[in-house]
């Protein structure tokens, strides 16, 4: 379809599409993405796996999915996962649906022998904060509510103007009118410049990949 077949011109900051965040409680939040973000998930995708012609992509099952055990009992309990890391890379990603699927990468060393698994570095064209109740950035080591920002968000939730005031933010440390999101997690900064997961700054908690609040 070209402009010429819709009812107005299509533009980077509309509407591509609507996905429902999970939760236990309360009306369910759609999050409205917009065409921009998604050219930013897609740099991201390949800046950091290369993939290209003839590369094959697996797809994986929900961890709410029992064969998901089946894929686990494979690897992890047979000692399989550094078999494998030593032949292919390996990602530990992080990334709120208001962002737009991912946000923040690391990549496991393959000499990796255990300790606190990060999250990684900001993914590309995205900007992360690690603040305090005043949202001034805290040391690194110290724990604060971690902030996500950049084009790549979403525009909001539909028809919930209030609560989407609440998440996105105006981001001070980026260009004038620019958001951020408020994720609701715990996070610190490590020495390596990464960050590191720590839980929440509500009362969620995640139970076999469903959100219970």
């Amino acid at each position: 379809p070209t402009d010429a077949d819709r009812r107005a011109p299509l533009r980077l900051d509309h509407g591509a599409y609507l996905i429902y965040t999970s939760g236990s409680t309360g009306t369910p939040k759609g999050v409205l993405v917009a065409h921009r973000p998604l050219a930013d998930l897609i740099a991201w995708a390949h800046a950091c796996f290369g993939t290209g012609p003839g590369d094959r992509v697996t797809q994986f099952a929900s961890p709410s999915f029992d064969v998901t055990f089946c894929e686990l009992a494979n690897s992890l309990f047979s000692g399989a996962i550094r078999t494998w890391a030593a032949r292919h890379r390996l990602f530990n990603a992080y990334g709120p649906t208001e962002a737009v699927v991912n946000s923040a990468t690391w990549l496991v060393p393959r000499d990796w022998t255990g300790g606190p698994v990060p999250i990684g570095p900001p993914d590309v064209n995205k900007r992360a904060y690690v603040l305090d109740e005043a949202l001034r950035p805290v040391a690194p080591g110290t724990l604060g509510e971690l902030y996500i920002a950049g084009t790549g968000l979403a525009r909001g939730y539909l028809g919930r103007p209030g609560i989407t005031a609440d998440r996105f933010v105006a981001d001070p440390f980026g260009p004038a009118g620019t958001r951020m999101y408020r994720t609701g997690d715990l996070a610190r900064w490590n020495t390596a410049g990464e960050l590191e997961y720590a839980g929440r700054t509500d009362h969620q908690l995640k139970i076999r990949g469903f959100r219970v609040e």
